[in-house]
């Protein structure tokens, strides 16, 4: 299966990291390609990455970000 992540932060790495150990083809994506970059080196060699809409492709299951809750948000992230 092929599966896409719309962020790279912790909870991209795990699920994809497992998911990658099972055998799956997991593409991360960020608005900054060197993050995106990262994340998939840091997996392993099943792994793509990708920025903006380039995750929404034939074939790929894309799982949204994780928002933090109200109130949380960071200057400059978003």
């Amino acid at each position: 299966m092929q599966i896409g992540f719309w962020g790279s932060g912790n909870m991209a790495r795990v699920l994809g990291g497992a998911w990658s150990i099972t055998g799956h083809q997991v593409a991360f994506g960020s608005r900054h390609l060197e993050k995106s970059q990262a994340v998939a080196e840091e997996i392993g060699p099943t792994t793509m990455f990708a920025t903006g809409n380039a995750l929404v492709t034939p074939g790929f299951i894309t799982a949204p970000r994780a928002e933090p809750r109200f109130g949380e948000r960071r200057k400059g992230t978003y």
